[in-house]
């Protein structure tokens, strides 16, 4: 015969069950902090560089690569350095020593030669690279070096520590070692919400867009930002308009010329022909200086504008026929460059 649970009893039962639901109710509601996730460390890029001039050239030796491979062969570099020899006979302007395990091979221009080690999926390489006197402008190379890396332009002061800091067969030249990220190591950005994105007002600068200029998202070149792009389609191709700002003077106005003149298959010009081939455009209270470069296949309008600490690039580059329909509107872009105080609009 079962027995039934006394009024107490049920009583009793009833209160347990209540504080254990309670209970329950407690644990589903308690909170922690967890702790996050580390982030995976990003690859780290390591590039040794030496710069020198000797007589009219301008030598660069480079290394680059992941942080361990670099560390593990900079000795062989080292020793390749030691062992230049500039002797100044036609056909044979530099000679060296390959260290042990490194090969070569010769070319092709403006590289004079590449050392390489190890496997083709691992290998390893130094270039050896041979200039004019147009890229004789050490601060803008190793800025242009760092950018590479996803690091920022140096400081006076530290560039200052490095030039002219080590000697190449008796020539001075500057040696680096820098540590970054190269951009294809570098996480994919988050995706932004509208709000977040770059508007054309967070420019330094305003000016006003020629008709038929499309503007493009910004991007990087040769580890140089470039904030302000453009795509013209005409018929005969399309030709890119750019503006971009480097620190100082960011190289003189001969280098940068003859940087563009390369770029279209001129060959370097000296300080009289760049002098007859310059003209100045009026923007606002300063003036750009102005060229026009055409070569077999490309031609490219080009304004330099010091403003400031800093000095902006303008460009124009595409199909000659192309560039040469667009060249008043270039012209008229750049005369409309300002640069707002801010709280300004910066363009129109």
């Amino acid at each position: 015969m079962a027995c039934k649970p006394s009024g107490g009893s049920c009583l009793l039962l009833c209160l347990s069950l209540l504080v254990l639901i309670g209970c329950r109710e407690q644990e589903q509601i308690r909170s922690y902090l967890a702790p996050k996730e580390a982030l995976p460390e990003l690859p780290a890029r390591r590039m040794l560089a030496v710069m020198v001039r000797h007589g009219p050239d301008v030598w660069f030796f480079k290394f680059e690569g992941r942080k361990k491979d670099v560390s593990a062969h900079e000795a062989d570099f080292d020793a390749l350095l030691h062992s230049v020899h500039f002797p100044d006979q036609e056909g044979a302007p530099i000679t060296w020593t390959n260290p042990p395990g490194w090969r070569r091979r010769m070319g092709p221009p403006p590289r004079f030669a590449t050392l390489y080690t190890g496997p083709k999926s691992k290998r390893l390489e130094i270039t050896i690279t041979r200039l004019g006197p147009e890229a004789a402008d050490v601060r803008q190379n190793l800025d242009r070096w760092r950018g590479q890396l996803g690091l920022g332009p140096l400081s006076d002061a530290e560039f200052n520590q490095l030039v002219n800091n080590s000697e190449v067969d008796g020539n001075k030249a500057t040696r680096v070692d820098f540590v970054g990220v190269l951009k294809e190591d570098a996480p994919p950005p988050l995706p932004r919400s509208p709000q977040q994105r770059p508007q054309a007002e967070q420019l330094p600068l305003k000016f006003t867009t020629p008709e038929g200029w499309e503007a493009q998202p910004p991007m990087t070149k040769q580890g140089i930002p470039v904030p302000v792009v453009f795509r013209i389609a005409a018929e005969g191709g399309e030709a890119e308009a750019t503006a971009l700002p480097l620190p100082g003077q960011g190289g003189s106005v001969s280098a940068n010329i003859n940087r563009w003149r390369r770029q279209i298959g001129l060959p370097p010009a000296d300080e009289e022909e760049i002098a007859r081939s310059l003209r100045s455009l009026q923007v606002g209270d300063s003036k750009a200086v102005y060229v026009d470069l055409i070569g077999d296949q490309k031609r490219i309008l080009g304004a330099i504008l010091p403003h400031g600490k800093e000095t902006w690039f303008f460009t124009l580059k595409g199909p000659p026929d192309v560039v040469g329909k667009e060249k008043a509107h270039f012209e008229a872009f750049v005369a409309s460059v300002r640069f707002p105080a801010e709280g300004e609009n910066a363009h129109e």
